[in-house]
């Protein structure tokens, strides 16, 4: 089993039973960039505001010396501030850390076979995440569809996702729902709309409407849509928004309750 310095299976467990773990918010990563800024930017504004310590792992962006990220968090060499001090939008602050490459150690040491006879169980992905962000209170994911299946076991996790009033936007995140449900079954879903300044409501009625009908009809699974869409414009989060981080943060399963991975 792949692991990871500065901790050992066996003290990385021992921090998960003795500390408080972060709540997950995922993310979907399904092609519409525009609308998952927005929406992710709104979102992270909205918990920061409740006061919220606040992680953000953005997997579309590559860990380098510059700007180092998960990668080096699990090779020991960086650990971001649990206060406010990261990287946010004005006066607005916090942790994002770019995780390419730490994402794909993370899924690898779950895929990986045992070495020996004397570990009956992998460290997952949530476990490590847990140990990494033990001084967070919420950590947000931001990655495609076969990344947050294959590393983070989204059946207990609260998963969002980002929609443009037009019919490619639609496709895409169907795609990617049906991705993640092939993985283990869907339980919290929530979809924005996110529409541009001069389109009219109902067409984001619309369309959240035909993806909540699909995914419940055929991958049984339901959607919770927050009717006040969010426009790319938007300065503050909108009311869908602000109730979708109220829904989050009295229901998001926390790391340590994230399915174990066993061989």
């Amino acid at each position: 089993m792949l692991e990871f310095a500065g901790f050992d299976q066996g003290a990385g467990l021992r921090q998960v039973a003795a500390q408080n773990a972060p709540h997950l918010l995922s993310v979907v990563q399904h092609g519409d960039r525009t609308a998952e800024m927005c929406l992710l930017w709104q979102v992270c504004s909205e918990l920061h505001s409740t006061g919220t310590t606040l992680g953000i792992l953005d997997t579309t962006a590559t860990e380098t010396h510059e700007s180092p990220g998960l990668q080096d968090m699990l090779d020991g060499a960086y650990r971001p501030q649990a206060s406010g001090t990261g990287r946010g939008l004005g006066n607005r602050l916090w942790a994002v850390i770019p995780a390419a490459n730490g994402m794909r150690s993370l899924i690898h040491a779950v895929n990986e076979p045992h070495l020996g006879t004397n570990r009956s169980r992998h460290t997952t992905a949530a476990q490590t995440l847990n140990h990494l962000f033990h001084g967070f209170s919420t950590l947000v994911v931001y990655a495609d569809a076969e990344t947050l299946a294959e590393s983070l076991h989204l059946g207990q996790s609260s998963t969002v996702v980002a929609l443009s009033p037009d019919m490619t936007s639609l496709l895409s995140a169907y795609k990617s729902l049906k991705q993640m449900a092939n993985g283990g079954a869907l339980q919290a879903v929530s979809i924005i709309t996110v529409s541009p300044p001069a389109s009219p409501l109902y067409l984001a009625h619309k369309i959240a409407k035909s993806l909540q009908k699909c995914t419940m009809n055929f991958l049984k699974c339901g959607v919770q849509h927050y009717n006040t869409s969010t426009h790319f414009d938007a300065e503050q989060p909108s009311d869908g928004v602000r109730r979708l981080v109220l829904n989050v943060l009295d229901n998001a399963a926390s790391l340590r309750h994230i399915p174990s991975h066993i061989s």
